[in-house]
């Protein structure tokens, strides 16, 4: 970078200002990891005070972040306001060998920093104050933009030996980021030719093990390298509980927490909500739950990935009750903004680390709809899109396997699937009908209802599959899941439960992702006969047409 060789000048500006600020500012404020693969920025007030003033017109350090942003730079940790890590994916790549050194590292840092804090992690459970510093910020106008809020006091950590010049150590040569192709930060379409330069980044072989699953033979356990893939930034597991089902009378917060517990202690650390789900109510009992584990010392919150959905609000759609209004629904600026107030109170949490658009929403232009999302990303220095959540199983594949390829392959985009059990029925417990006490006796699933439609083909089908699932040596619905677990483009896979019983037998599908073979996947394709079909519009999505 220092040799002003011709290849320098293809380089980007800003990319060649943060390599002169990385390499020649003081390293109490920021500095290069051990191993050269992330940056980490130790005192924001400082580096927007002494530092980017030097550099940028604006020297702010929000307007900093989003060209970061822009750069393909994302922020990995926030475990306070004055603290933040960033890195990028060919960074990322150009030292593999030295991750397990960047892992202690990290949790070296992030132990000493808790520590030193008056409260830790980015999802802080609410106080009794009202003031929600988060929540703040989406109501500021957006001509606030560059004054600056004073952090908090918060005890300031450093470099072990700041003055060293040879910093950062673990065998880093900092020369070696000279002979980088920086134009290849900026240009994620290169892939080949990236890949050509350094060893692909293994990041299934890389995460903290977690409690052990109980296995037999040669199953997987649920806490190995097996268990974990990436949202761009954020290991998650490749099971995760969600509350779909999880609402009514019976569903309360020792009930949930029994709930999260158990996935917990299988190594599941993504959870998942919705604004709608129990009209409300989901919401309120996981984020109860996630405060009690906190309180009990069982996990921590960066130990937890919680996302939550905006779409249909909180008063309902198809249950009886309030009725929802035209902005009550919908993608509008307005209805995002106020439902993520909403759902935050009800979960009792300062943020989530991931919002979806829970449908797409035809009245409303999506440009509203993306620049509202983007104010909140800035607002809370969030990230861009990274992942896409769909239902996603043996009898459903149309949307993962067809129309969303360009989202992971082209835009790496993670992706979240649901309902890997086709709303239960490969369980097999539908065979003789219908179980007083199942979902199928609830109204929303009476004939009718989008969430009936093929019913009886699906039960026929699950009764062909389970000769299949008993060669294997596992329940159907764990055959199920192993299936869809088994793509590589799926992210997690989002499981259901009434009882902490039935989560555990699900959650040991994770042993049998390994038996799901080609030979086998053939022998469930002959039966299921599946046919692409062209993608229709939700219903659900239409929703909002009641009222205008």
């Amino acid at each position: 970078m220092r040799s002003k060789e011709p290849a320098v000048d293809k380089v980007p500006r800003f990319v060649r200002t943060l390599y002169d600020i990385l390499h020649d500012e003081d390293r109490r404020i920021l500095s290069w990891s051990v191993d050269g693969s992330h940056f980490q920025v130790y005192d924001v007030p400082s580096l927007e005070r002494e530092v980017l003033p030097k550099y940028f017109k604006h020297g702010k350090f929000a307007s900093f972040q989003r060209q970061l942003n822009n750069f393909g730079f994302r922020k990995w940790t926030k475990t306070r306001a004055s603290v933040c890590t960033f890195s990028h994916e060919f960074l990322h790549r150009c030292h593999p060998s030295q991750l397990g050194v960047l892992v202690a590292e990290m949790e070296k840092c992030k132990a000493a920093l808790c520590a030193a804090a008056s409260h830790t992690g980015t999802k802080r459970p609410r106080g009794d104050s009202e003031d929600d510093r988060s929540l703040k910020r989406l109501s500021v106008e957006s001509k606030q933009d560059d004054e600056h809020e004073p952090e908090q006091e918060l005890a300031s950590f450093y470099p072990e030996n700041p003055d060293d010049v040879s910093w950062p150590l673990a065998g880093f040569d900092a020369t070696d980021l000279c002979a980088l192709d920086w134009s290849l930060v900026i240009d994620s379409g290169r892939e080949d030719e990236l890949n050509a330069l350094i060893d692909p980044l293994l990041t299934e072989s890389t995460q903290t093990a977690t409690v052990p699953l109980e296995s037999d033979g040669n199953q997987e356990s649920a806490s190995g390298s097996h268990c974990f893939k990436r949202f761009i930034t954020s290991p998650v597991s490749k099971l995760a509980l969600g509350s779909w089902m999880g609402y009514n009378d019976k569903y309360t917060v020792d009930a949930w927490y029994e709930l999260v517990l158990m996935a917990f202690k299988h190594g599941v650390n993504f959870f998942d909500t919705a604004e709608v789900y129990g009209n409300g109510q989901a919401e309120e009992p996981l984020g109860g739950a996630i405060k009690k584990g906190i309180a009990e010392g069982v996990w921590s919150c960066e130990d937890l990935v919680v996302t939550t959905k905006i779409f249909h609000g909180y008063k309902g759609f198809m249950e009886a009750g309030p009725k929802a209004g035209p902005n009550d629904e919908g993608l509008s600026r307005k209805r995002i903004v106020e439902g993520m107030k909403a759902s935050l109170r009800r979960l009792e949490l300062d943020n989530v680390d991931v919002v979806f658009c829970h449908r797409q929403e035809p009245y409303t232009p999506i440009e509203e709809t993306v620049r509202a999302m983007n104010y909140i990303a800035d607002r809370l220095g969030l990230i861009r899109p990274i992942v896409e959540q769909t239902q996603y199983n043996i009898l459903k594949r149309n949307t993962v396997e067809y129309e969303f390829v360009d989202l992971y392959k082209k835009h790496k985009l993670g992706l979240a699937t649901w309902s890997p059990l086709a709303y239960g029925t490969l369980t097999g417990k539908y065979s003789a009908g219908k179980p007083e006490g199942s979902r199928y006796m609830d109204s929303v699933y009476q004939e009718g209802s989008p969430l009936a439609a093929g019913f009886e083909e699906r039960v026929v089908i699950a009764d062909k599959l389970k000769p299949i699932a008993a060669e294997l040596g596992c329940s159907l619905a764990q055959m199920a899941i192993a299936w869809a677990v088994s793509n590589e483009n799926v992210s997690t896979v989002l499981l259901g439960a009434s009882r902490a019983s039935q989560l555990e037998e699900n959650l040991k599908a994770i042993g049998f992702v390994s038996t799901i073979t080609p030979e086998v996947k053939a022998q469930i394709d002959a039966i299921v006969n599946f046919v692409p079909t062209v993608p229709t519009l939700d219903p659900y999505a239409m929703m909002r047409g009641r009222h205008l």
